[in-house]
């Protein structure tokens, strides 16, 4: 019982003082935001985005948020051997420093039926159909 009250005494210490932190830095009450990334961008649009910028900063909301948020679920927990015969093997966590390089999909959402996805930087809503019965199900679906 008394490691229990250590901890949570020393986690109340830790937000007393990130509350403090961004208080005095932003002027912004850390208790009126639900996650650390809502905070983190107001702090960065009160503070250091110029002014000028701040219109054409794109926030997507409505609709097309829900479909997008929708599309985020639970997935595998799987552990793999790393080892392959024939081809090449990608660890896709290891991908995410070298895919922050590239051009993010930004700017007022575009509803289309285009088939020929080359075209788009974007986020995609498909269906995808698989014929055959595998022993690991690689593509995560909702139900």
């Amino acid at each position: 019982m008394n490691y229990l009250r250590s901890d949570i005494e020393g986690l109340l210490e830790a937000v007393i003082k990130l509350y403090k932190n961004i208080y005095d830095k932003y002027q912004l009450n850390i208790t009126k935001f639900k996650t650390l990334p809502g905070l983190s961008l107001v702090s960065y649009i009160s503070s250091y985005l110029p002014g000028n910028l701040k219109p054409e900063l794109k926030m997507i909301k409505g609709e097309i948020e829900r479909e997008i948020r929708s599309s985020y679920f639970g997935g595998n927990v799987d552990v793999f051997v790393n080892e392959i015969d024939n081809g090449y093997l990608y660890d896709v966590n290891s991908q995410y420093g070298k895919a922050m390089l590239f051009d993010m999909p930004v700017g007022d959402p575009v509803l289309s039926l285009e088939t020929n996805l080359d075209i788009y930087l974007a986020l995609f809503m498909v269906k995808s159909f698989v014929q055959m019965k595998l022993f690991y199900e690689f593509l995560l679906f909702n139900t």
